[in-house]
């Protein structure tokens, strides 16, 4: 069979391991907007991912190499603009995160045991997807400039939040929510500077819409860290609306080697494959939800794994349409939970002021903690039923 897959982060390019991995026979063609492979990624466009055990446990081949990257760590536990801790997470938790270089990990993705990068197409921008003209069950990609390349027998969009395979084959667009999103590195020295070094990883409800997390990360004292905040127009307005946050919070924006800004966006929830087209959507193209809880890598991963490990069992292309129903129905209804979790956190970081703030501190740790955990388990936990298994 022949895969097209839209898309070059860590969800399309966990795609295309798992069905290459399987099928090594089939013909799987990436259409990478990036320029070029991850490792020539340049430090400002770099972020740190958290790497839930689920989806850590699906791409256990490439552990070999993102093992010495990754920095394992307990969730992160919630604090106030005080510096209150609210919840921590105990030292014997099961849950560990790994957290890796966005880049690192695409790297790791990128090999595979049977082929080289050679059916990825950097450069290529994806347009749109269409029905083959000669054959309706077909699909060709459109590319940026007016070229059509296939047929292809199945389509996958992993192409981000404005996905334009979604967009091509559902007519609708996600939705700006008014807030941003900033990612950045701290150097090992500033991490020491700063007194970080040693803290657990933590996220900082501030109210009115601020949330930030720290995060240790790539193994060699660096930290990284994301902030979100509403609309600003440069990264210097970004460091006052955090001054009435605990020390040392504020300094890490200046302290940033780099500052990634993205805007975030929110889906509502739908199939997550196209009824009458053999097209499927995987991350944030089929989920996009704001930054919470790392989720978004893993639930990729996830989604990539299932939806592989669905395909491999089809003998043509007849029997993808019931693989790709199969994948929705699995996969929506733990979208559905992200989608709820985040509301709640999105929630808390709106009312961490004033009064909330003041119940939240008073609640003892071990029962917020107990909270949190239940909603990390309900969002990124197992959940033996599902059909989901990776």
């Amino acid at each position: 069979m022949r895969v097209a897959v839209v898309g070059a982060g860590v969800g399309a390019l966990a795609m295309r391991r798992r069905l290459l991995s399987a099928k090594p026979n089939w013909d799987v063609v990436v259409y990478a907007a990036d320029q070029e492979p991850p490792e020539n990624t340049p430090p400002e466009s770099d972020r740190a991912l958290g790497i839930w055990p689920r989806a850590w446990n699906a791409i256990a081949d490439v552990h070999d190499r993102l093992e010495p990257l990754a920095t394992v760590l307990p969730p992160a536990a919630y604090r106030n603009i005080n510096g209150t801790w609210l919840s921590q997470a105990p030292p014997n938790a099961p849950e560990r995160v790994a957290a890796v270089r966005e880049s690192d990990l695409r790297s790791a993705l990128l090999r595979t045991p049977t082929t080289t990068d050679s059916d990825v197409r950097w450069g290529c921008r994806v347009a749109g997807v269409d029905v083959d003209e000669g054959n309706a069950r077909k699909l060709v990609v459109r590319i940026d400039g007016g070229e059509r390349e296939g047929p292809f027998d199945v389509c996958v969009g992993a192409d981000g939040a404005r996905s334009v395979v979604r967009l091509s084959v559902a007519g609708e667009v996600s939705t700006p929510v008014g807030t941003v999103s900033e990612a950045g590195w701290v150097s090992a020295d500033d991490v020491r500077s700063l007194q970080l070094d040693g803290v657990p990883p933590f996220e900082v409800l501030a109210g009115r819409g601020r949330r930030l997390a720290f995060v240790p990360a790539g193994g060699h004292g660096d930290a990284s860290f994301f902030a979100t905040f509403p609309l600003a127009s440069a990264h210097d307005e970004v460091a006052p609306m955090y001054a009435d946050v605990f020390h040392p919070v504020p300094d890490l924006f200046a302290r940033a080697v780099h500052a990634l800004r993205r805007d975030v966006h929110f889906e509502h929830a739908r199939p997550m494959y196209a009824p009458r087209q053999n097209v499927a959507l995987v991350g944030d193209a089929a989920n996009s939800v704001g930054p919470n809880l790392a989720q978004g890598a893993a639930a990729a991963i996830e989604d990539a794994s299932v939806l592989a490990r669905l395909l491999a069992r089809c003998d043509d292309d007849k029997d993808v349409g019931a693989a790709l129903q199969e994948y929705s129905a699995a996969r929506s209804r733990r979208a559905a939970r992200h989608r709820r979790v985040t509301a709640f956190t999105a929630m808390l970081a709106h009312r961490a002021l004033d009064g909330w703030r003041d119940i939240m501190a008073l609640v003892p740790q071990p029962i917020n903690g107990a909270i949190f955990r239940a909603a990390l388990t309900h969002s990124l936990g197992p959940d033996l039923d599902d059909n989901d298994d990776l």
